[in-house]
């Protein structure tokens, strides 16, 4: 008899956890705590023999580019591939100079003119705030995209992290929610192969994605999977 194929996609922020500070997003990767009921809801799927996965946009990990003197407060300035944080930016003797935590110099000193990359959120953070969430649901893995083109995909296991684009040239591209590459990454880890709506409908497979937004939503239904809001799938009572 073939085996019964039941699999759960969770968006992470807004879905399964909210930024303890009380920011509108994320600021660190303990900066995380569960909703309520989502434990309860998480439990239900795993007795019922579900396998669980995580589906994250990332958008703050790419890297953009501005003059110096419209750097971020916060952000991370890439000096050379080192990001380091924004502390202070000011103009000194006509350069822009720029403070940074931890700081291998006293100040950095660039043109006017000059053009700095930044990100809001580098890889590293990014791993580690899924693997927090993790830990905080008890669901083994998680996929994240972390550029707003949708061309790169990391998949995040209980003791590893692989980019998934350097062996899935099925969904390379289609990473970022509203597509459904990261919900077509969590089937193929269930079942080993990537299916269309209509071979996932006649094979019987269970296939849900939970989400907050619409991109969530469309996500679902490009993937083949169905879709429920997270006040949906959740029971408070």
């Amino acid at each position: 008899m073939p085996q019964e194929i039941k699999c759960l996609v969770v968006d992470k922020d807004n879905t399964l956890v909210l930024p303890k500070s009380g920011e509108t997003f994320v600021q660190a990767p303990d900066d995380q705590v569960l909703i309520d009921g989502v434990s309860k809801a998480l439990r239900q799927y795993v007795d019922n023999g579900w396998s669980i996965s995580i589906a994250s946009n990332q958008g703050g990990c790419e890297i953009r580019t501005c003059h110096p003197n419209a750097l971020p407060v916060g952000a991370y300035y890439l000096d050379r591939d080192t990001p380091l944080k924004v502390e202070q930016v000011a103009i000194l003797h006509g350069k822009v100079a720029i403070y940074t935590n931890p700081q291998p110099k006293d100040i950095i000193f660039l043109p006017l003119d000059a053009i700095a990359r930044f990100q809001y959120k580098t890889i590293d953070m990014a791993i580690s705030e899924m693997r927090f969430a993790m830990e905080l649901t008890g669901i083994q893995k998680g996929y994240f995209c972390p550029d707003m083109a949708g061309q790169e995909c990391y998949a995040v296991g209980k003791s590893a992290t692989a980019e998934v684009g350097e062996v899935s040239p099925v969904t390379r591209g289609l990473y970022r929610k509203p597509n459904g590459g990261m919900l077509q990454e969590a089937l193929f880890d269930s079942c080993g192969e990537y299916l269309t709506a209509q071979e996932i409908a006649s094979r019987g497979i269970e296939f849900l994605m939970v989400g907050d937004r619409q991109e969530d939503l469309e996500a679902a239904k490009k993937a083949g999977a169905k879709f429920k809001y997270r006040t949906q799938w959740i029971d408070l009572d």
